[in-house]
């Protein structure tokens, strides 16, 4: 999800390498280094090797124990560099018991061959690692292929069923459209909840005692405009909690669908009508926030989604209007809907060129390669300095 974050774009380099619990590694990386390569230099030369001996068994345990990158391969190349830092700031300690050159030239081309060594393993773990990268991509531009085909398919089916209501109820489509536009310019601000609430629990005992009156005005209006009700159940408390953390960053005062229901209506003229009541405020609720989604999305369904109240309560419910043969063909486009908001593709615009069979599959990009190469780089940087 976060490569995908257009905001992050000009930053994405400083933690694209790294798992998303340990993004902020960079950080503290940079000051790892200028402990190791600078604050050393103002240590008594007596001590130097012994403090960089600390240093370094403290660099090793925060690599082991963070594993901070999300590739396998890199995190065992860094655990190593880690050795290789502590190696040679403890055969540097020895030097000081050998007088002789000959002993200390020895030590010289030991540490040498240990350096050498770790930047060709980065090198040829790397290799390895960017090969099943390879084939990782490949699988992945491949059913990215076959769900983009099988989404361009759900997308005609709901065209298609859209195209009818112009073709069969010309008026009815023109003044659904215009109604519907004309409430999401009048009525587009972010819903929030009462924020005297305590907490989530009370917004949803409060959500608990408005759903019966809530579901009883919502029913009476979408009779009344020739639709069919459908109370919906109050949402999980799981679901909440997990929609507060990831959404709205701990703010619970911002969901407001505990309370839902849904309206069907067979005929866009029916819509239309509804709409007209909810304009004319004929409908006995009180609009917050109208999403006018009847353009449709990437995937071709069209609604209309309300935010609510009813009279003597604040709390904001939700209303969703649907048209019967556009929700008739969701539940077997679901499953397509499904696997591709697990990965973030649900609203890709799928080019033409990556739904073509003949087409050439993209070469897997070096990361792997890269990072365990600047990896070693970096440690081999260290160990000279040191």
């Amino acid at each position: 999800k976060r490569d995908r974050d257009p905001r992050l774009s000009h930053i994405k380099f400083l933690f694209s390498d790294y798992s998303c619990r340990r993004w902020f590694f960079e950080v503290i990386d940079m000051y790892r280094r200028i402990a190791m390569i600078s604050i050393l230099q103002f240590v008594n030369a007596k001590y130097r090797t012994m403090v960089g001996c600390g240093f370094a068994v403290l660099s090793l345990i925060l690599y082991q124990q963070g594993t901070p990158f999300h590739d396998a391969t890199t995190n065992i190349v860094a655990e190593l560099g880690q050795w290789q830092i502590l190696l040679t700031f403890f055969m540097a300690y020895t030097l000081d018991d050998f007088e002789d050159q000959l002993s200390k030239w020895r030590i010289g081309v030991f540490i040498l061959i240990v350096n050498l060594t770790i930047v060709v393993a980065a090198l040829v773990m790397g290799v390895h690692q960017n090969e099943i990268a390879h084939k990782n991509q490949e699988t992945i531009f491949k059913l990215r292929r076959e769900l983009g085909k099988e989404k361009a398919k759900d997308k005609t089916k709901f065209d298609t069923a859209w195209k009818l209501f112009e073709t069969e109820e010309p008026d009815g489509y023109r003044r659904a459209i215009a109604n519907a536009a004309q409430l999401k310019q009048l009525y587009n601000e972010t819903p929030t909840q009462d924020d005297s609430l305590p907490s989530v629990l009370a917004l949803m005992d409060e959500a608990a005692a408005v759903e019966p009156m809530f579901h009883m005005l919502c029913e009476a209006f979408v009779n009344r405009a020739g639709g069919v009700f459908q109370p919906g159940p109050l949402k999980l408390i799981e679901r909440v909690s997990a929609k507060v953390e990831n959404d709205y960053e701990g703010n619970f005062c911002l969901v407001a669908d505990i309370v839902r229901a849904t309206a069907v209506f067979e005929t866009i003229t029916s819509l239309a009508t509804a709409l007209m009541m909810l304009l004319d405020s004929s409908a006995g609720l009180t609009i917050i926030r109208c999403k006018d989604r009847l353009a449709g999305n990437s995937f071709g369904y069209r609604d209309v989604m309300l935010n609510i109240t009813i009279p003597g309560s604040t709390h904001i419910g939700e209303l969703q209007l649907h048209l019967k043969s556009i929700i008739a063909i969701k539940p077997a486009c679901h499953r397509i809907y499904g696997l591709l908001r697990a990965v973030g593709w649900e609203e890709d615009e799928f080019q033409q060129e990556e739904l073509d069979e003949d087409d050439v599959e993209p070469v897997a990009t070096e990361t792997a390669t890269a990072t365990a190469t600047e990896t070693a780089t970096a440690t081999a940087t260290e160990t000279a300095t040191a």
